[in-house]
C-alpha cells in the first residue's frame, strides 16, 4: 500500500456548510475537509497511483463532492459518471 500524500489545494476553512437534504448530512468546513481526507485515503488503501484518472459514479449530493475532492487531492484525475444518467 502506498503513503497517503496529499496536496493542500483547498482551504476548507474558507468553505461553506455543506447540506445534503436527500441524506439528512450537513458538513461543516473541518468535517468535510476530514471526509476528503478519509476518501483519499482510501484512494491509497486501494492501491490507486497519484495521476491515476479515477471514476466517481455517484449522482451527485455532498458524497459525491467529497469523493471529487479527494481525488483531485490525491493527485488523480477524475472521470465522473452519472449512474441515473
Amino acid at each position: 500500500m502506498h503513503g497517503v500524500k496529499t496536496a493542500v489545494l483547498f482551504q476548507f476553512s474558507d468553505f461553506g456548510c455543506i447540506t445534503d437534504v436527500n441524506l439528512g448530512l450537513r458538513w461543516e468546513p473541518a468535517d468535510f475537509g476530514s471526509e476528503v481526507l478519509k476518501r483519499a485515503a482510501t484512494l491509497a488503501a486501494a492501491d490507486i497511483e497519484p495521476g491515476a484518472t479515477v471514476a466517481v459514479a455517484h449522482s451527485g449530493g455532498a458524497r459525491f463532492l467529497s469523493d471529487l475532492f479527494a481525488v483531485g487531492t490525491f493527485g488523480c484525475s477524475a472521470a465522473c459518471i452519472d449512474p441515473m444518467f
